[in-house]
């Protein structure tokens, strides 16, 4: 049957079955929302006009880039290094990207001096056409459709499959979590989480990602036993 995944900050849901003959991966979109046309040509005109480089998300086929200078490249490998993500140049102005289909979502780079007057130039521009966040750590800022985040995301998924938001445990460390943690049934902030996801989570674990603080908390709840098994 596959197994259910939600991706893109919960923009779009997949069924993911993997060949146990090749390994090989394939995929079924459950949903998608994309970022409008409208704000995707917005976004990136901005950047243009500020020297940043923007990642520019397929939901099924990856993430594409234009960097044209060194500050640029350096940020795309440090997301790169960062999220174990590959990201395949363009040299179009993303114009062909856009002719295929909208973007699941968008990501400005910029250094880290200036998070907070990027992510606020970007809400002013867009004003209530998108769903703006400041990136963790903070050297990038998401553009999303202004309906998505990962806790629609989440309950996208739960309706799809029929389960409860209830029976649902979400983990996160940044921002971008705060609507994941708050949606599922119990929502737990990494240690090494910011403070604004720690004040609304239910929890706060006791290891660090680095730590496999995940792993090592599902492990503890399933001793307790508090992990139903679908």
């Amino acid at each position: 049957h596959g197994f259910p995944l939600v991706c893109m900050n919960g923009a779009c849901g997949l069924n993911v079955k993997i060949c146990p003959e090749t390994g090989a991966l394939s995929y079924t979109e459950l949903f998608h929302d994309p970022v409008p046309r409208d704000v995707t040509v917005k976004v990136l005109d901005l950047a243009a006009k500020m020297g940043l480089v923007v990642n520019y998300y397929n939901c099924l086929d990856g993430i594409y880039a234009q960097p044209i200078n060194d500050s640029h490249r350096h940020s795309t490998r440090r997301y790169t290094e960062l999220t174990g993500t590959p990201i395949k140049p363009v040299d179009d102005n993303y114009e062909d990207l856009l002719s295929k289909g909208l973007p699941s979502k968008l990501l400005v780079f910029c250094e880290e001096d200036i998070i907070d007057e990027l992510t606020e130039k970007l809400s002013s521009e867009l004003n209530d056409e998108a769903h703006v966040i400041r990136g963790t750590p903070p050297f990038f800022v998401e553009v999303l459709n202004k309906e998505v985040c990962k806790g629609h995301g989440l309950q996208r998924m739960c309706e799809r499959l029929q389960i409860s938001l209830g029976e649902t445990i979400a983990f996160g460390d940044g921002d971008n979590d705060i609507e994941f943690v708050q949606c599922a049934g119990r929502g737990i902030a990494m240690k090494n989480a910011r403070d604004t996801l720690k004040k609304v989570a239910d929890d706060v674990t006791k290891w660090t990602n680095g730590e496999d603080g995940v792993v090592r908390t599902l492990e503890e709840m399933e001793r307790q036993g508090l992990l139903h098994i679908f």
